[in-house]
């Protein structure tokens, strides 16, 4: 589970210096030449709350240890999460952390709507697209498969029951 957050606050740091190298633009001609070792703070949200101290312990664990890998670059942490309601606003009002999750089911919205940057040029050499399901990577990806997101997560759902009991009840 560390190595998966490091490796994802990695990835998110790495595009997020992309980004502000590049103004936010979602579709930059070119890769914009980026000074590896310029300073640059980024905000990462989804923090868990102090209501999850192991899971806040260990965010912020993974921040620290990037960080000291990579002096140049602040991360400054966030507890702001995806909220449908509120969402807009953050976009809008120039308030969004520079990263945060959003849910597979909103994720073409953000493509669409040009409000995510494309950081397949970013994301390729460091390796980790190849880990990635490509079905599951997909929604992060637009029709031409530019990549504009590292899925991290997958909700799967499923229905366990059993069949002799629903037969008894008349439900065959």
């Amino acid at each position: 589970m560390k190595l998966r957050i490091r490796h994802g606050i990695a990835a998110v740091a790495v595009g997020a210096v992309t980004l502000a190298a590049a103004g936010c633009t979602a579709s930059a001609p070119a890769a914009p030449q980026v000074d590896p070792d310029a300073p640059v703070t980024i905000t990462v949200g989804d923090l868990p709350s102090t209501q999850a101290e192991a899971a806040r312990k260990g965010f912020l664990d993974a921040v620290d240890s990037f960080e000291e890998e990579h002096p140049n670059v602040t991360i400054e942490t966030s507890e702001t999460r995806w909220d449908n309601g509120s969402f807009s606003a953050l976009v809008a009002g120039g308030t969004m952390p520079t990263v945060m999750s959003v849910p597979f089911t909103n994720t073409q919205q953000v493509i669409d709507n040009g409000q995510v940057a494309d950081i397949t040029g970013i994301v390729e050499p460091l390796g980790i697209v190849d880990r990635v399901n490509p079905d599951t990577l997909k929604q992060a990806q637009d029709d031409a498969g530019n990549i504009y997101g590292i899925p991290t997560s997958v909700d799967a759902l499923g229905l366990i029951y059993n069949r002799q009991l629903f037969e008894q009840a008349g439900l065959d």
